[in-house]
């Protein structure tokens, strides 16, 4: 009975700090709908959609050069470099992923890869996106360990600390460097609050040295 109470809790609290959102945007003709997502490193990202306008059009188009394109929603992935991670075509439902390379801010954007066609329709998109979620296929798991439905929540359990735990040391290295770049602004406005005393003792000192000369030159004192 502890061990499920255990169970539970745990799941609770995973299931808590699973970062993940859902989203829609309506995108039109020559437009472009971008979001920003917070990723660490090395951290796999996965995205579900539906467009449901998109099952009304072609399957595919010729371009200006006489090619067939296929037609649909593209989504762009850059990361804070601005190099591309994901460049992948939509379907009226369906998925992408992407690993992270380096932690920040990765932007992505939707908007039509073909528009000559189309008109001035808008087109709704709507978007899971799921940060830190394994590639574990744990059915399989199971059929070749040999182990347990309890046994298979533990792992999934396991997994969804280890991406936790990942997602706060990337944290706590923000952390750190704010905390750095904090104490280098503070020190460099120290410093610059020193000078600006000496400058003004400096200029004190330099006035009250010509008043008084003056003073004396005019036999005022």
């Amino acid at each position: 009975m502890k061990f499920a109470f255990a169970l539970l809790a745990a799941v609770g609290i995973v299931a808590m700090a699973t970062p993940a959102f859902g989203t829609y945007f309506h995108v039109t003709e020559g437009g472009m709908k971008c979001l920003l997502e917070e990723v660490p490193e090395d951290t796999l990202v996965i995205g579900t959609y539906k467009s449901p306008d998109q099952t009304h059009l072609p399957a595919k188009v010729k371009s200006e050069g006489g090619k067939e394109e296929a037609v649909g929603m593209l989504v762009e992935v850059t990361d804070p470099s601005n190099t591309l991670m994901l460049s992948h075509i939509t379907e009226p439902t369906g998925r992408f992923a992407f690993t992270s390379q380096v932690s920040g801010l990765h932007k992505m954007c939707v908007h039509m890869n073909v528009s000559r066609w189309w008109g001035h329709k808008v087109m709704r998109f709507d978007l899971d996106l799921t940060v830190g979620e394994q590639p574990v296929d744990f059915a399989a798991v199971a059929k070749r360990e040999h182990v347990t439905a309890v046994e298979i929540k533990v792992m999934k359990l396991t997994e969804k600390l280890k991406a936790i735990q990942h997602d706060i040391g990337y944290f706590r290295n923000r952390e750190r460097a704010f905390r750095d770049t904090s104490e280098s602004s503070n020190a460099r406005a120290m410093w610059f609050s020193i000078f600006q005393i000496v400058g003004m003792l400096v200029l004190s000192f330099i006035q009250i040295r010509y008043l008084r000369n003056y003073f004396i030159s005019k036999k005022v004192v």
